[in-house]
């Protein structure tokens, strides 16, 4: 069996995934790229790193929507997290 190599990443044409993998062997968080828009799913521990590494901060504040596929406390906590510094960067940038 062949071992993977995080990040994940696929794409084609303006449609692509990406994930993350912050912990060895455990998905921390996918990112969902369609067009111009940006999607999150499931953001678990290292996210936001990842996240300003690939997209920067810029394309952080625009992000469109964070999905939640499950529920457990780091998930929970980090899209908190997530919602808090993406309001107080908008709000900083007066957007």
């Amino acid at each position: 069996m062949t071992e993977q190599q995080y990040p994940l990443h696929w794409k084609k044409k303006n449609f692509s995934i990406k994930i993350f993998c912050s912990i060895p062997n455990i998905a921390t968080g996918i990112l969902l790229k369609a067009g111009n828009s940006n999607f999150i799913i499931d953001p678990g521990d290292g996210i936001l790193r990842d996240l300003n590494t690939e997209i920067g901060v810029k394309n952080l504040l625009e992000i469109s929507d964070v999905f939640i596929t499950h529920g457990h406390l780091m998930i929970m906590l980090v899209a908190s997290g997530l919602c808090l510094l993406i309001s107080g960067l908008c709000k900083k940038n007066h957007l």
